[in-house]
C-alpha cells in the first residue's frame, strides 16, 4: 500500500478516492504537526480543492516555524483563491530560499506573473 503522504514526493497521480483516508488520518494523527498539516493541505490543493487547502496550509503556517515550501504551497493556494495581495509576500520568501526546495521553480514563475 502506498500512504497517501508519499504522492509529495512521488509526483503519481493521486486516486479520486483519497479524501476519506486522508479525512481519517487528520482525525487520527496528531492534528498540529506542521509537516502533516502541509501535506494535507497540498493534497486538498492538488484536488482542486482549495480553500479547505488554505485553511489546512494556515494551520500548518502558524502552527511551527515556516518553511520555504509550506510559504510555497500556501501562496500558490492564495493564488487559485484570487488573494494575491497574500500570496506575494509568501511566494517571495520561497522563491528566495537559500536552499532549493521541490516547487521553487514554480514559485518563482508564479511571482513573476504577479
Amino acid at each position: 500500500m502506498i500512504w497517501p503522504c508519499s504522492w509529495q514526493t512521488t509526483g503519481r497521480a493521486m486516486p479520486a478516492a483519497w479524501p476519506g483516508p486522508w479525512r481519517s488520518c487528520s482525525r487520527s494523527r496528531k492534528p498540529g504537526v506542521a509537516s502533516f498539516l502541509d501535506t494535507l493541505g497540498w493534497v486538498y490543493y492538488r484536488r482542486g480543492e482549495y480553500q479547505r487547502a488554505a485553511e489546512v496550509l494556515e494551520r500548518a503556517q502558524a502552527s511551527e516555524e515556516s518553511t520555504p515550501q509550506r510559504q510555497f504551497h500556501l501562496g500558490m493556494t492564495y493564488l487559485k483563491l484570487g488573494r494575491i495581495e497574500e500570496a506575494r509576500p509568501l511566494l517571495t520568501a520561497a522563491a528566495n530560499a537559500a536552499q532549493p526546495f521541490v516547487g521553487i521553480e514554480v514559485a518563482r514563475k508564479a511571482l513573476g506573473s504577479l
